[in-house]
């Protein structure tokens, strides 16, 4: 028969066991949900996808007659170390970019070519449609779902380019067919 001290003392250990694990999981599933609140929505990597936009710029007859198009990164307070990672990408590649908050691109975006959609951003849809800007972003349900007009996403591990021909006609865009066929393709 267990006496009262070890009754006491098994119950405190339990009870201390028990809000560790609260406390383990609370505070796992707070860091896990904040850190990489973003991470699940890009499937592959800002400084990949960016190398890919890249390629997908001389699929659009919009964008061949120029050397190097402007590109403007909308972004908000929450993706704005996307849009870090963006800038220097397209640095690394040799596309210089601007970036503007959402509110302020919903205002002006200036002699844009082509906008990044950064996570939290795709509100600027409707002016990039007004104007005739060729939106890109590295968050393939943003494609899926009408948002923007050609992303990267995954399929099978891989790299795999997301059209949204809906979308890029709105932007009154002309995208090759060679691209098309290798695309994952919305309506």
């Amino acid at each position: 028969m267990l006496s009262h001290h070890r009754i006491t003392k098994r119950l405190h250990i339990s009870s201390v066991a028990r809000v560790f694990v609260f406390l383990l999981f609370f505070f796992g599933a707070v860091i896990g949900y904040i850190a990489p609140m973003y991470a699940q929505d890009m499937p592959i990597s800002v400084r990949v996808h960016v190398a890919l936009l890249k390629k997908v710029f001389s699929f659009n007859r919009n964008l061949q007659s120029k050397p190097t198009p402007k590109v403007v990164i909308v972004f908000t307070d929450a993706s704005a170390g996307v849009k870090d990672d963006a800038m220097k990408a397209f640095g690394e590649i040799g596309i210089p970019t601007t970036a503007l908050k959402l509110e302020q691109a919903l205002k002006s975006l200036g002699e844009a070519d082509v906008v990044y959609v950064a996570p939290g951003a795709a509100a600027i849809q409707k002016v990039c449609d007004e104007r005739g800007i060729f939106t890109i972003t590295g968050i393939p349900s943003l494609v899926e779902t009408g948002k923007v007009a050609i992303g990267i996403g995954a399929e099978g591990g891989k790299p795999k380019v997301y059209v949204n021909v809906s979308v890029a006609k709105a932007q009154k865009q002309e995208i090759s067919s060679e691209l098309l066929r290798v695309s994952r393709v919305f309506q």
